[in-house]
């Protein structure tokens, strides 16, 4: 038998090692694929809280019509500044940044409020303003 024959020396071709440059290119993509992504999160983190409590305020003036069709518009009102500071949506959200209004038989609760996002590191910021809007028809449906 040849040495090229021998069963106790298998032929394992080693990959070569990535050039210098390779490995820099690969570093420069990651870094351009992760630079938008964290930015895009750090922006989701300073709105999100915000859609979030919107949701929420949503939810409450659907629940406050109710009550103004059952129980009156003292509770109705009662019950707003209650689920303003149950939901810790009150900070953002004044008592007097939501009308009541009969019209035609409907009752209607419309909440409107703006809140600025501050951007850190750039000194900036802009107004996000939100509304949420419920109204009973006279025949007692929620719309």
């Amino acid at each position: 038998m040849s040495e090229s024959d021998s069963p106790s020396q298998p032929s394992v071709v080693e990959p070569a090692a990535p050039r210098a440059w390779v490995r820099w290119v690969r570093r420069l993509l990651l870094a351009i694929s992760v630079i938008p992504f964290a930015i895009l999160l750090g922006f989701a983190g300073l709105v999100l809280p915000s859609v979030w409590d919107d949701q929420r305020l949503d939810a409450v003036v659907a629940w406050v019509a109710l009550d103004w069709r059952d129980r009156g518009l003292d509770a109705a009102k009662t019950r707003l500044q209650f689920e303003l500071d149950h939901q810790g949506i009150g900070a953002q959200v004044a008592d007097s940044s939501c009308t009541f209004t009969e019209k035609d038989g409907f009752r209607i609760v419309h909440c409107a409020w703006t809140t600025m996002v501050v951007i850190p590191f750039a000194e900036r910021s802009f107004p996000l303003s939100f509304q949420s809007h419920a109204e009973v028809a006279p025949d007692g449906d929620l719309r």
